[in-house]
């Protein structure tokens, strides 16, 4: 099958309808095509005819549907009309009257069943053209269809031709089915001459993901590129330079001395279709994913394993990877930062509004707002994780499919179930990377400055980013984090105030944070974690206190004391004492809750193990050695491998300082009676 063919993907049986005054000729050009030649006897209606696949162009069965006005009704022919595919209109080019019906009764009738804004097309053939020229007539009625083509958008070409000499016929029916698989209307505005606002938007965003090293001209080595993916077949020399000759004949700044331009691909696009070729446009469009109405199709921006209801899905390993390929693309300093300007430029890949401005408070940028790599993809992890259809819908207007060689979106997300980390744990799905974090509190505990302390902003740098972004405090706070050399994303999540309402409050670790200067503010955690805890039960997951503005403490730390007491009395872990209100915020505490949740229930701190060089004394070898197995829940098979390292120890120490005493213990027997017991 040809890139044409397959273009149209959507190879469903055609029905074409020929509709027109009496005597103008349908029967005899359906008759003439079937048979290849010409019928005298005609009858008043042909009954509807298939023509197969394999006989057609474009490899569409076609049937060929005939009416007449004296065997039919007009309900009769307008219930043809509805279920047309594409109308064929007819009149004679030597009976006036059969042309003037066309805009007089035949358009207005087809505009009165399908409505104003039909997208059924319309072909005005003019059939006869053999009987003019008999006639000595030599003007074509072609010029007098343009009027009626300006004013019904549904008619997307006129041509004439003859049943009796077989003139035009074949191009007729090839015309038809292209109208159907490749519509003119959407590409093209006849009226103004001009490519549609929709086409030139998509076909804008096509030159913008193919432009692969964002430099805005496309060279000789992308054009090939798009040359085989879209058309799958490669370009060759002699016809790239060919292209660059025609486009800089008529549009000189279309080509600058590295490739093509923009504007420069937009003159090809058009000059294909003012030549009837705009299969070769639509062939690209469908590459990218785009229906005949030049939206996105649902299917292009769907994750098909995904079912909203039960999963939870997360960025893959390679769909970071192409973040990371579309971040370095749109780094135009490489700097390792987007600043605002190439922010602004990546979004102009889509026509819509993808992403919103309040993300400059939720993930991690540099002192002058501008984003990093973590932060870039740490803002995809946040959107996935609340809106995975509303991810997809941005790396499919980003290319991702194409850029990436996939079929669907699929391979950019992980799915899980949407069950606690302690249930996805003995499960075959992939780990995962997202943690959710509910930030509890009273008004003024410190909430908003502990969330955005995760992304190393003390009091200082986060006044600089209110006074930036005229908003509410962030929802949502979103970084990485090493969770045992385990790369993490955790989600601070800012709670309501008292408020129980399970769909916000289902989380993965739940952080209470009072502040430390006031009993008000504990009393409050105190009340709303033992109301959770009795809302929630057994399905209540891991908490930990935050004693937050500990540089405002004046009671001699008699509240920090009492807190402790409580938290003993739960059986929780130590309140954390923190203050922003310092040159850098401490890290631990996100560690602590990251670990908390992947580790559900455990009740200890952990540290990484160092087992490298500069990993501290060997006591402290052993004593993290400990810690890396009870936290992998080894704690049995790792006394034994323990209780083997001290002997092994104890007898290299032996044979070295007295190799006898290692004898007698090879010749040491057991009693028979210990060894009975």
């Amino acid at each position: 099958m040809s890139a044409q063919g397959e273009a149209a993907t959507k190879t469903r049986t055609i029905r074409l309808l020929l509709v027109g005054d009496e005597y103008v000729g349908k029967t005899s050009l359906i008759l003439s095509l079937v048979s290849e030649q010409f019928p005298f006897s005609v009858p008043p209606r042909t009954q509807p005819i298939t023509i197969p696949p394999d006989v057609t162009p474009e490899r569409v069965a076609t049937i060929l549907v005939d009416t007449s006005m004296r065997e039919q009704s007009e309900n009769d022919i307008s219930s043809e009309i509805v279920r047309a595919d594409v109308i064929c209109l007819v009149y004679s080019v030597v009976d006036d009257e059969t042309f003037n019906r066309l805009s007089k009764y035949w358009l207005p009738l087809i505009r009165e069943k399908l409505g104003d804004s039909h997208k059924v097309p319309v072909i005005l053939v003019g059939n006869k053209s053999d009987e003019r020229f008999e006639q000595g007539e030599q003007d074509s009625s072609l010029n007098r269809a343009i009027p009626i083509m300006h004013k019904f958008k549904e008619v997307e070409t006129s041509l004439e031709c003859s049943a009796k000499s077989m003139k035009n016929l074949a191009e007729l029916f090839f015309y038809a089915q292209k109208a159907v698989l490749f519509p003119h209307a959407p590409l093209y505005n006849s009226a103004g001459q001009m490519l549609t606002e929709k086409c030139v938007t998509a076909l804008t965003r096509v030159f913008k993901i193919c432009d692969m090293d964002g430099d805005g001209v496309w060279n000789e080595e992308e054009m090939q590129e798009f040359q085989e993916r879209c058309y799958n077949t490669p370009l060759l020399p002699q016809a790239m330079e060919e292209v660059r000759n025609c486009i800089a004949k008529h549009l000189p700044h279309g080509v600058k001395e590295t490739g093509i331009t923009l504007d420069g691909y937009l003159y090809l696009n058009m000059m294909f279709i003012h030549r009837g070729r705009q299969e070769a446009t639509w062939t690209v469009l469908r590459k990218f994913g785009y229906d005949d109405d030049l939206e996105l199709a649902e299917s292009y921006r769907a994750i098909t394993k995904l079912q909203p209801a039960i999963h939870k899905a997360e960025i893959s390993t390679q769909g970071t990877h192409y973040l990371l390929c579309l971040f370095s693309k749109f780094d135009r300093d490489q700097d390792d930062l987007l600043s605002d300007s190439e922010f602004q430029n990546l979004l102009s890949v889509s026509s819509k509004r993808m992403i919103g401005q309040d993300w400059y408070q939720s993930v991690e940028t540099d002192a002058k707002f501008a984003l990093t790599r973590r932060g870039f993809i740490s803002l995809f992890q946040l959107t996935a994780y609340f809106n995975p259809v509303y991810t997809a819908d941005i790396l499919a207007h980003f290319g991702y499919s194409y850029q990436m060689a996939e079929p669907d979106l699929n391979s950019a997300f992980d799915v899980h179930k949407d069950a606690p980390w302690e249930a996805n744990k003995s499960s075959k799905e992939q780990p995962r990377k997202v943690i959710l974090c509910n930030v509890i509190g009273n008004r003024g505990a410190g909430k908003t400055s502990f969330m955005e302390g995760f992304l190393g902003r003390n009091l200082s740098l986060q006044s600089k980013f209110r006074d930036k972004i005229d908003t509410q405090s962030p929802l949502h706070i979103i970084n990485q984090i090493s969770v045992y050399n385990t790369l993490k994303f955790l989600i601070l999540r800012r709670t309501r105030e008292y408020n129980l309402d399970p769909k916000e409050m289902k989380s993965d670790v739940n952080c209470f944070i009072f502040d430390a200067s006031s009993r008000e503010s504990f009393v409050y955690v105190q009340k709303y974690y033992e109301r959770y805890q009795m809302h929630f039960g057994s399905r209540s997951v891991p908490s930990l206190f935050v004693a937050a503005k500990s540089d405002l403490i004046h009671d001699d730390g008699k509240l920090l004391e009492e807190v402790k007491a409580y938290c003993f009395e739960k059986g929780i872990l130590p309140p954390h004492i923190i203050s922003v209100n310092v040159t850098t915020v401490p890290s631990d505490i996100y560690l602590e809750l990251a670990t908390l949740a992947t580790y559900r229930g455990a009740k200890t701190r952990f540290r990484v193990p160092q087992f490298g060089p500069g990993g501290g004394s060997i006591r402290q070898r052993v004593s993290s050695f400990l810690e890396w197995l009870y936290r992998r829940k080894l704690v049995i098979s790792g006394c034994v491998v323990v209780m083997a390292i001290v002997a092994g120890c104890g007898v290299v120490h032996i044979r070295r300082t007295n190799p006898a005493v290692l004898q007698d213990l090879r010749n040491f027997r057991l009693p028979m009676f210990a060894l009975k017991a």
